[in-house]
């Protein structure tokens, strides 16, 4: 028999440990309870970029996202889009101008 499951938000502990656990079901009708894991295999899931609600005060954008990657900002959708000056971490405060309105996180 074949089962998978992909579990979501699993991360290690800060030693690097993660701990799996087993324990027999109803359907398991064996005399003993035996339980086992064939084969576990683990890969990490890369999470795309995701920008938090901006804020705007007294003509500056407050950005936060998750995720990593590189900042760029640009003055139209379409571009051309340039990486944001001292590569700013998230939470990012800049100047709202002609030559920064829209944001985008490049991975």
């Amino acid at each position: 028999m074949t089962n998978t499951v992909q579990v979501l938000g699993a991360r290690p502990s800060e030693t690097g440990e993660l701990t799996i656990s087993l324990a027999p079901a109803a359907s398991n009708n064996n005399g003993n309870h035996f339980t086992y894991l064939g084969v576990l295999k683990v890969q990490p899931a890369v999470v795309p970029p995701q920008f938090a609600a901006p804020s705007l005060s007294a003509g500056q954008i407050t950005l936060e996202w998750t995720g990593g990657g590189v900042l760029e900002s640009a003055p139209a959708v379409t571009g051309p889009r340039t990486a944001v000056e001292g590569n700013p971490t998230s939470p990012a405060s800049l100047d709202l101008s002609p030559d920064h309105r829209f944001f985008r996180i490049k991975k």
